[in-house]
């Protein structure tokens, strides 16, 4: 009897020795390496430009990252820099340049580090949806990327971007998202956001607009010489620009900053960052200037603080900074029917910093002057924006169709009511509600 318990004890661990190794057997069998890539064996796409091309053809141009070893003599924790310059290849589709990119680029392109994409004028004008349909099926573009509009053609973007202060080219987008939620003089936007805007068929996106400083650029290829020579209301400083792209007039692109590409300055980055383009469906139809962009965020309700310059109520050929924040959500009423009205109250604070008037502004009735003053060229101006917007463009970016969900009984009468003819015959008024909580002290140098 113990004998046989014994031998059938045997059997069983035998079997159980054998169904363990066959297990880990198997498993040896289901993984493996096979189509690993070394990171020696890639090169990270990290900012990608599109220009529209003859033929219906598209110039993709990549810029690349150099990836430094940590094991380098004297240079460890260098962060990745970029290439001499974007490799451009003219292709029918993105995903061809990628692939002809090998023919040339010694390592695999890959686009998980990409977080930049900028479109040429000429693609945004013709429609991004053949650009995006395959970004958005193809999985290395990440959701997070930005998306950004130039004012010519994007390659020229990625080849004279010259950072000031950071060398690093996987830190530039963060720096432009940092730099747009900051000041708001241009929308952050990712192919996420830009996606959803387009689901929603009566909400339209914004994206953010580039351009390279000509005026930058000739003084900089010149060796720094002074730009005083060069047209467009140069000084002996150097410094030439739009006419007016900087002034302080209130008025619907007539405050400073402008678009991009026009910012009187000289040195720096010829690239600069500044407005937004409009689109209707996937077509860019309008720009927006930096303070205009400023003026949306603030009626969206996502700014949370930004400098305004005005002129001053007490002298017109002086100016006061205010720092706006946001004293709580924007209030739209709207009333639905054949001629639908659209009233806003936006509730701000207000900070004064800046002025270059001797006025007392702690006496009180300065300081209710200043008061309704700027109340009213500010309702004036964003009831102006919102107008060019809804009734000129015929497109809502804030969006308003949100704040009329409720009025519908299922979403299918939402998408068929017809909103954006509605908007264009809309009455639009905007009352800012500002309350300035800083006056600061009196000008010592008051006499």
């Amino acid at each position: 009897m113990t004998r046989t318990y014994y031998k059938i004890r045997s059997v069983r661990w035998v079997k159980v020795t054998l169904a363990l190794s066959l297990i880990l057997f198997s498993s040896l069998l289901t993984t493996g390496c096979y189509d690993r890539m070394e990171l020696e064996q890639q090169a990270f796409v990290v900012a990608l430009g599109i220009d529209q091309a003859p033929n219906n053809m598209v110039d993709c141009s990549f810029l690349i990252a150099l990836p430094i070893s940590p094991s380098g003599g004297g240079q460890s924790g260098t962060e990745p820099k970029a290439a001499s310059g974007p490799i451009t290849f003219r292709a029918r589709s993105l995903v061809e340049a990628m692939q002809m990119a090998n023919s040339s680029v010694e390592r695999s392109l890959n686009l998980s580090h990409l977080g930049l994409v900028v479109f040429g004028a000429d693609v945004a004008k013709a429609g991004l949806s053949a650009q995006l349909y395959p970004m958005v099926r193809f999985r290395e573009f990440r959701r997070t990327m930005l998306l950004a509009v130039s004012q010519g053609s994007a390659k020229d973007i990625l080849s004279q971007n010259k950072p000031v202060l950071d060398r690093s080219t996987s830190r530039w987008a963060d720096d432009i998202i940092e730099i747009g939620r900051r000041s708001g003089v241009v929308p952050v936007v990712t192919l996420h956001d830009y996606l959803r805007s387009r689901e929603e068929n009566l909400a339209n996106p914004l994206l953010p607009l580039c351009a390279v400083n000509q005026s930058v650029q000739s003084s900089q290829s010149r060796g720094g010489a002074s730009a005083s020579g060069s047209s467009g209301g140069s000084s002996s400083s150097g410094v030439s620009g739009a006419s007016g792209s900087s002034g302080t007039s209130e008025g619907i692109g007539g405050a400073a900053p402008g678009n991009a590409g026009t910012v009187a300055r000289a040195g720096g980055n010829p690239v600069e960052w500044a407005g937004a383009t409009v689109f209707r469906d996937d077509k860019m139809i309008d720009q927006l200037t930096g303070r205009q962009v400023m003026d949306v965020t603030l009626l969206q309700g996502r700014l949370a603080q930004a400098r305004f310059t005005f002129s001053d109520p007490t002298s017109p050929a002086r100016t006061v900074t205010l720092r706006m924040k946001r004293a709580g959500s924007p209030r739209y009423d709207i009333q639905l029917g054949r001629q639908p009205i659209v009233r806003v109250d936006l509730p701000l604070e207000a900070d004064l910093i800046s002025t270059q008037a001797s006025v007392n502004y702690a006496n009180q009735s300065s300081q209710m002057k200043l008061e309704q003053r700027i109340e009213q060229r500010l309702s004036t101006e964003l009831s102006g924006v919102l107008k060019h917007l809804c009734q000129d463009d015929g497109v809502d970016v804030i969006p308003i169709s949100d704040y009329i969900r409720g009025r519908f009984a299922t979403d299918a009468a939402l998408q068929n009511y017809p909103w954006a003819t509605q908007l264009r015959r809309s009455q639009i008024s905007v009352e800012a509600q500002v309350q300035v909580r800083r006056f600061g002290i009196s000008n010592p140098m008051q006499s």
